[in-house]
């Protein structure tokens, strides 16, 4: 049965909004689940210890590293992403970097300005962490075509090298007509989708009643109140807790948005 791997995406954020779409859409289209700072934000050391977490729960680290360093995380004077990466490598979490070519990084300075994609505050740590990243094996990136090529390649190569837990669905039960009839009329929860769905597919895939499926635009994953028997079983599968029973809707909101 196939496996589901987790991959924590690590990088500075204003100045590689589009690099990591790129990554998340690639992971996603592998069949696999992205996780990163959308999820949280950096700034104080519960949060870091949150994102620590994130990173021991999953089972590989991605850098996306471009021309800046970001914010310094008060304590060690280091950046958050620097911390990140280090984390990563001291746990034995496999990891691969994906670097923005200089090729790149001058088109991204005509497009939103030297002082939003190059690092004026920290250059010496800027240039510092990047020697400690390439002096591993890294990616090289001059388009978004090709963070997508080499995560899937990275992928692959690490799933053959590594062990990785990740995580597989299990079988679903036999269930009968009568019994998905019996569980509608048992069953008053109703579920539906917010809008931080990743689109991993967990859900859809789970559903003992195939009730769920993407809507026009892929967004989020979408649940057929026709069909569904409120069983719960997307709810517990879901990486992020984008599913929600109706208890905690405003449901004027929710019918209107599913």
């Amino acid at each position: 049965m196939k496996k589901k791997y987790q991959i924590f995406i690590s990088s500075t954020y204003t100045d590689l909004q589009e690099e990591r779409q790129a990554a998340v859409q690639a992971i996603l289209e592998a069949g696999h689940i992205p996780a990163g700072m959308e999820l949280f934000k950096a700034g104080n050391a519960s949060q870091l210890q949150t994102i620590y977490r994130w990173i021991d729960e999953s089972d590989i680290y991605l850098l996306i590293l471009g021309g800046r360093y970001g914010s310094l995380e008060p304590c060690s004077q280091k950046g958050y992403t620097q911390l990140e990466y280090e984390y990563a490598v001291s746990k034995g979490i496999p990891a691969f970097s994906i670097v923005i070519n200089d090729e790149l990084l001058q088109t991204k300075i005509e497009k939103m300005g030297y002082k939003n994609v190059m690092e004026q505050k920290y250059p010496d740590k800027m240039a510092a962490f990047r020697e400690i990243v390439l002096s591993k094996v890294v990616c090289f990136a001059s388009d978004n075509k090709d963070i997508e090529l080499g995560i899937i390649k990275a992928i692959n190569e690490i799933a053959e090298l590594y062990s990785l837990r990740g995580w597989v669905r299990e079988p679903k039960p036999e269930k009968n007509i009568q019994t998905i009839e019996d569980e509608k009329i048992k069953n008053k929860k109703k579920y539906f989708v917010n809008d931080d769905c990743i689109t991993c597919g967990a859900c859809m895939d789970d559903c003992l009643v195939n009730a769920i499926s993407y809507n026009d635009d892929d967004t989020k994953a979408v649940i057929d109140q026709n069909v569904c028997i409120g069983c719960g079983e997307c709810e517990t599968v879901c990486p992020i807790g984008a599913i929600v029973d109706s208890r905690f809707w405003n449901l004027d909101e929710v019918f209107q948005n599913n």
